[in-house]
């Protein structure tokens, strides 16, 4: 045998090796992500892979050009980004998976683990994708209020209805209609789906004042099966929290709403500024005094127990994600547990529009860049 028939012989051999090494990580890794395994997320894995052993690196930093980001969140340890006319996903490395054109006039981006919702808010469409494929296209009969998804593809739109306040309709994984519910009496906002539940938020003027109604409504008969009121109160938030129950943060208060019941939680002593609720908690930041450079961070989980209170001095942005809150103070950025304490501090020397994070990737994005943070939280 001569030295070049060794050579492809070991080469053959090197790369049945490879193969092996390879299909055993494949199959590792769809073993131990079994609980997530989605078509979706199978492509995601296959892409990374080719891109790796491809050689292309990933990125830190990735330029919009001409393009006005008006809506971006972390999608699946990865970056979507909304314009007037183009949805866009990225990997976690910051290189392109998808851009989809869209055609929005006041653009409008939600996402959960599964899915992604571009809608025009005041226009008649809305899109449904995942990381690859634009996946329906819903034209809507009245203009649209609000929209959102749930985990496994229902849609709900409150739209504009002649003769109604609004309509609130909600659609199958497949964009089939299964109910509408037109509202004469209240005005719809926005709504949350809850295991075969969906909670509908509305207001309605009460003198002076504004009350705000829940109705619980049975989506899989379209019946309502319940309806709770907080009087005199204007609703500021709403989820559907990690236990499965509904919360309403309304501007006097945290309340949770049940079929047939409703307790409030926790009362504002002082009107929020900044507000963001999460499936586990609440946090919220208020100034005691109009002058004072200093605002006060409360955490409150979903019991309505006062979890932390800190003075933070010029306080800029407030979030929680993940187990964690994140604050940026003075161009710097605070990442803290749940009882308050500090555990990672960073000073940011980019100016930035806003921080956008799952708890895990954290992304700086401003007028025409986003900016990967390399974070280790311990």
């Amino acid at each position: 045998m001569t030295s070049d028939e060794n050579k492809l012989k070991q080469l053959y051999f090197i790369k049945r090796i490879l193969f092996v090494v390879i299909l055993l990580y494949v199959l590792m890794f769809f073993f131990i992500k079994a609980s997530s395994f989605s078509a979706d997320n199978a492509d995601r894995f296959i892409y990374d892979l080719r891109y790796a052993m491809s050689g292309d690196k990933s990125y830190d930093t990735i330029a919009f050009w001409d393009e006005d980001i008006v809506g971006a969140d972390i999608f699946k340890g990865g970056l979507v980004t909304l314009t007037d006319n183009t949805l866009a996903v990225y990997s976690r490395g910051l290189y392109r998976y998808s851009a989809h054109s869209v055609v929005l006039h006041t653009p409008v981006l939600k996402v959960n683990d599964t899915y992604i919702l571009a809608f025009d808010r005041g226009g008649t469409v809305a899109y449904i994708a995942d990381s690859f494929d634009l996946l329906h296209t819903l034209a809507t009969d009245g203009q649209i209020i609000d929209a959102g998804m749930s985990e496994d593809g229902y849609t709900y739109t409150v739209t504009e209805s002649y003769g109604y306040k609004a309509r609130l309709t909600v659609y199958d994984e497949d964009m089939r209609e299964i109910f509408f519910w037109d509202s004469s009496d209240c005005y719809l906002m926005s709504a949350a789906f809850a295991d075969d539940m969906i909670y509908a938020v509305s207001i309605v003027p009460n003198g002076a004042y504004i009350d705000t109604y829940i109705h619980c409504i049975d989506y899989t008969s379209g019946k309502v099966v319940g309806e709770n009121i907080v009087s005199s109160a204007m609703p500021l938030s709403w989820a559907v929290k990690s236990g499965g129950e509904f919360e309403l943060v309304s501007d006097d208060g945290i309340y949770i709403v049940d079929v047939d019941s409703m307790q409030r939680v926790y009362s504002f002593a002082y009107a929020p500024e900044r507000l963001i609720q999460n499936e586990d908690f609440v946090i919220y930041s208020y100034s005691e005094y109009s002058y004072s450079p200093a605002s006060t961070v409360v955490l409150v989980d979903s019991s309505g127990q006062e979890l932390f209170a800190l003075q933070i001095e010029e306080l800029s942005y407030i979030h929680s994600a993940g187990r964690y809150v994140q604050l940026i103070s003075d161009g710097r950025l605070m990442i803290l547990d749940t009882l308050g304490n500090t555990v990672l501090e960073k000073e940011l020397d980019i100016e930035s529009s806003r921080l956008i994070t799952d708890g895990e990737v954290f992304v700086l994005l401003d007028a025409d860049k986003a900016y990967r943070l390399d974070l280790e939280i311990s």
